[in-house]
């Protein structure tokens, strides 16, 4: 909090950031954080139920507050899981760990331990598991960029909770929404986040709302469309802020800071993306902190500072390379090829030509490596479609096929009844035995 303090009397949204920043936290932080505690105690030292609920419980917190806290979650329970041979501990934590992979651009390890988890779901015919777990697969092929497998993984999981209550079908709409837009389908992406706007507020979660907020935000920003991206991002932070979860905070304030700059306020774009950036260090975010490099590269570079740029470009480029993130490494590559080419330097330019070439090589051998049960997973999708399909529709004509029924039967009383008092007639002997 160094820059953006300093430089207070020059904010217009960084007023807003630093209001919302001190007052909102504070009101149901300390019971947020006494329950937190609890269940740490709970992962160490309860039943595997137990356990189990409160590495839930965690996982969740820490999906938007530090990715490295999840890895801890995942691994005490998995170590416990081990030591007491325990398998739905085990499973629990190797979903968690695979979360954790997924942050740390290891997708494809993640997605091999969640598929053979999903094998043994399936088979004990544990749904909501299993959409949980198709879900997470969907959401380490979109770390992948490979938005068509997503999609395919996302419609599954969605699939197999059609008949659970709302609450259940909900959780993996996100992704399913974010499946769409990865794909460019950007109706359905935002058909699917404004229902789910309208679900959560019913639901009162606001945890979720909040991340909803953001992804529309990104959207809208994407469109250039700057104000409904900023009041949609400014949603999202009011609600991050609230529950003092660092992740979306920080992924709010580096838009605002984009929007800032795309609308002129060179002074608060700078101060918000630097406090970004030093809330992103602090959460190990690092595609978040790859971008947020890239970004004050972009800034400085259109201010004509390319000593700058470069610096923060070359940032990125070597994070980038680090972390195994090839598209963000090939930005920074190309966006230093261009400042080497306004500087007249060509033979440096060659060279960072050289290496784009190298890294786009690795991320074409990366996406030809085609699923090898993308067609099977397609398939069995098309079945459950409309095994779905029937079961609605056999919901939907149901109390009238009671009715039909009922009349038949009815009728068919009516009828025999009919005949047994005919035949009693027609029979003196019978009458009067009755």
């Amino acid at each position: 909090m160094y820059l953006w303090l300093q430089s207070l009397s020059m904010l217009r949204i960084s007023k807003t950031v630093l209001y919302f920043f001190f007052i909102f936290p504070l009101l149901g932080l300390s019971q947020s954080r006494r329950e937190i505690n609890q269940n740490w105690k709970i992962l160490e030292t309860g039943s595997p139920e137990e356990r189990i609920k409160s590495a839930g419980i965690l996982h969740e917190f820490y999906t938007g507050e530090n990715i490295d806290s999840i890895k801890v979650v995942g691994e005490k329970l998995f170590y416990y899981a081990i030591d007491n041979n325990d398998y739905l501990c085990l499973e629990e934590a190797k979903i968690i760990l695979s979360e954790s992979m997924i942050f740390e651009k290891k997708s494809k390890e993640a997605i091999s331990i969640l598929k053979s988890l999903l094998i043994k779901t399936e088979k004990r015919n544990d749904l909501i598991q299993s959409s949980r777990i198709c879900s997470q697969i969907s959401e380490a092929y979109l770390y992948l960029n490979d938005g068509k497998i997503a999609l395919i993984w996302s419609k599954k999981a969605q699939i197999l909770t059609y008949k659970y209550p709302l609450k259940e079908r909900l959780k993996g709409r996100i992704i399913l929404a974010e499946s769409y837009l990865k794909m460019n389908k950007q109706n359905q992406g935002i058909k699917i986040l404004k229902q789910l706007v309208n679900d959560y507020k019913n639901l009162k979660d606001i945890r979720r709302l909040g991340v909803i907020y953001g992804i529309l935000g990104r959207v809208y920003l994407n469109n250039l469309d700057y104000s409904k991206s900023s009041f949609y991002f400014k949603e999202s932070f009011k609600i991050a802020t609230k529950l003092n979860l660092k992740i979306p905070i920080a992924h709010s304030i580096n838009n605002l800071a984009i929007i800032d700059y795309e609308k002129g306020n060179f002074s608060d774009a700078k101060i918000n993306f630097f406090y970004a950036l030093e809330i992103r260090l602090k959460t190990n975010d690092s595609k978040a902190i790859s971008e947020s490099y890239f970004n004050l590269g972009d800034f400085y570079f259109y201010q004509n500072d390319l000593q700058n740029a470069k610096k923060w470009y070359l940032k990125s480029e070597d994070y980038s390379k680090k972390k195994n993130l090839i598209t963000e490494q090939i930005d920074a590559l190309k966006a230093l090829t261009q400042i080497s080419k306004s500087t007249k330097d060509y033979e440096e330019a060659c060279l960072l030509f050289d290496e784009i070439l190298t890294a786009q090589k690795k991320q074409i051998d990366l996406k030809s490596k085609i699923d090898d049960d993308w067609a099977e997973i397609n398939r069995q999708i098309i079945i459950s479609e409309n095994k779905e399909e029937i079961f609605n529709k056999s919901n939907q004509y149901k109390p009238f096929l009671e009715w039909i029924l009922i009349s038949i039967l009815g009728v068919f009383v009516v009828v025999l009844s009919l005949r047994k008092r005919k035949t009693n007639l027609s029979d003196p002997e019978k009458s009067f035995e009755n």
